[in-house]
């Protein structure tokens, strides 16, 4: 069934087609929405993640060409589920809660691979990564455009009014910031590339947010291959002109209103390591500077004084952690289901046999990226920064089982892997066909 229509930034009618390919891009629509969506368990993060569960059994039953590591790499992912959902703690409330968190990875990952196989273009898709990002930047700028006092309150204040900025700004920021990369994009409006960048980073500097920076330059690592001493002359022009902007900007700052956060979110980087240090108590002068760190160590005390069976398998979903007092975080809790540190999250739950899994779950994507790309083409770089972003999350904000804050990543990842994959067999296909020398000893 095909209709017509015309929008006011086309210049001809468009066709809409009833299709795989269409419903598919209308989940993920569905999937990027609760981006938009707080507080965090909101009925629509449900529906959407039930529209990622029908997605990808749908998916599943329709896709005749996964390949072999399309269909094992998530392996690592799922035992982890299953190990963590064989036992659990006495609280079925939080054992459920679990369920939903460990099993997001796998879904969304999942979808991602599906959204790629219903034949979802590239640029298409990057295309909507950016528009996303668009309107989360939008929407978190109007927040200051129409209440111009939150930009003289606190940092807390204002994330609790405009939110803390979103990791897929960090992302779509750090590829369009080469006109070459910004090419492969496809931009529906045709937005101009300088715009796009002025709203991203303002709405990123914004953020206040530590781990967006953190995730923004890993990605930028990979994207510019800073690691890689070839390609570092190649980078330092972009590398001095955004380190001098974003110097600018904070003196800028510094003499605005805004002094007393741009002091507080020094303060912040500068302490981040004191953070996250593992300790056995905490610093309460009217903030609690420390708490990650001495909410690990009571996880990991809980961990080693467990039997041999609790540290390789864990207490199972369902387990926390006692903090031995009541409303240190202001809520009425004595116990904490999720912790800021991800591996010793895992840890707690499925043992260090998770935490094996996790790690090695991240370590074989690395390989399959660097096995099938191609020299040149910055997907695999994209898909490597933000795997290593993920990684570093898991650190301080929990990673692939974070509330939120990492679905639309997941997403993202399982797409662009997908595509590196397909798009290496394709070539080689190809070549192929063209070269019966090349066949004939591929053949052999």
């Amino acid at each position: 069934m095909l209709t017509k229509n015309r929008l006011f930034f086309f210049n001809k009618p468009y066709k809409i087609k009833l299709s795989w390919k269409n419903l598919t891009s209308f989940s993920l629509v569905l999937l990027f929405l609760p981006e938009f969506i707080h507080p965090e368990g909101n009925i629509l993060h449900y529906i959407c993640y039930f529209v990622a569960a029908v997605m990808l059994m749908t998916g599943l039953v329709r896709c005749r060409n996964l390949t072999r590591e399309e269909k094992t790499f998530l392996l690592p992912l799922v035992f982890l589920f299953l190990i963590g959902s064989f036992h659990s703690g006495s609280d079925k409330f939080n054992y459920y809660k679990d369920m939903w968190y460990f099993s997001k990875p796998v879904l969304f990952i999942g979808a991602g691979i599906i959204a790629q196989k219903t034949g979802i273009k590239r640029n298409y898709f990057l295309g909507m990564i950016l528009y996303f990002s668009l309107a989360l930047s939008l929407k978190h700028i109007c927040f200051f455009l129409l209440m111009p006092q939150l930009l003289a309150e606190s940092l807390m204040q204002i994330r609790e009014v405009a939110g803390g900025g979103n990791l897929l700004i960090a992302f779509s920021v750090a590829y369009i910031s080469r006109r070459k990369r910004f090419l492969e994009v496809k931009n529906f409006l045709n937005i101009p590339r300088l715009a796009l960048l002025l709203i991203l980073y303002s709405s990123m500097l914004l953020s206040w947010s530590r781990t967006i920076f953190a995730v923004y330059l890993i990605t930028m690592i990979f994207l510019e291959r800073i690691y890689d001493i070839k390609y570092i002359k190649r980078s330092i022009g972009t590398i001095a002109f955004v380190g001098a902007l974003l110097v600018c900007v904070f003196l800028f700052l510094n003499s605005t209103p805004m002094r007393a956060n741009i002091e507080e979110i020094t303060r912040k980087i500068f302490s981040s390591y004191s953070e996250i240090l593992v300790s056995s108590k905490y610093t309460n002068t009217g903030e609690i500077s420390n708490w990650r760190g001495y909410e690990t160590a009571l996880a990991i005390n809980k961990i080693a004084n467990g039997s041999i069976g609790d540290q390789i398998w864990g207490y199972g979903f369902g387990a926390t952690v006692f903090i031995g007092f009541d409303d240190i975080l202001g809520f009425g809790i004595y116990d904490i289901p999720l912790l800021h540190n991800g591996f010793i999250h895992i840890a707690l739950k499925t043992g260090y046999l998770g935490v094996l899994l996790y790690i090695g779950f991240f370590f074989n994507l690395m390989k399959i990226i660097r096995k099938h790309k191609f020299i040149g083409d910055a997907t695999g770089d994209l898909l490597a920064g933000i795997l290593m972003s993920s990684f570093f999350t898991t650190l301080v904000i929990t990673g692939y089982y974070n509330k939120s804050a990492l679905n639309s990543t997941c997403i993202i990842s399982g797409y662009l892997l997908s595509w590196i994959i397909n798009n290496r067999r394709m070539s080689i296909q190809s070549t192929s066909k063209n070269n019966p020398y090349v066949a004939y000893n591929r053949s052999e």
